[in-house]
């Protein structure tokens, strides 16, 4: 149950990042700060907005960018308006196509899980037959 309410609780920040990107959108041009240094991790990108500089690692570049990836590459991106810290790239959803319905798929799989344990466990067991003796 309590991984339902945390998958639950992922999935509604992503909502709400992707709805404050989607409201007032600013376009910027950051660019691929430090190359992961095994497979699996994020891309550092540095951007700046309204002259303060950000830096983000916690958004995939997508396929056509990550097989030309090198440190200075030119990333478009997309910022939250009322917070430049909220980014995703242009064209991506927030922060990654594989992740929100991953997270649903796993609340609800959580959710159904939690319910067969209580049914289960709540279930009237049948005792051993008394001894005679």
């Amino acid at each position: 149950m309590t991984i339902s309410v945390l998958f639950a609780l992922g999935a509604a920040g992503q909502f709400r990042a992707a709805v404050r990107i989607d409201d007032r959108p600013v376009r910027v041009e950051g660019a691929i700060s430090h190359l992961p240094l095994k497979k699996g991790e994020r891309y550092e990108i540095s951007y700046e907005v309204d002259g303060r500089p950000y830096r983000t690692d916690d958004i995939g570049l997508g396929p056509a960018l990550t097989r030309q990836a090198r440190v200075g590459l030119p990333v478009p991106l997309e910022v939250a308006a009322d917070d430049p810290s909220v980014v995703r790239v242009v064209g991506a959803h927030y922060p990654d196509d594989d992740f929100f319905p991953t997270y649903v798929l796993t609340a609800f799989a959580s959710a159904v899980a939690a319910v067969l344990i209580l049914w289960f466990g709540r279930r009237p067991r049948p005792s051993a037959p008394a001894l005679a003796g």
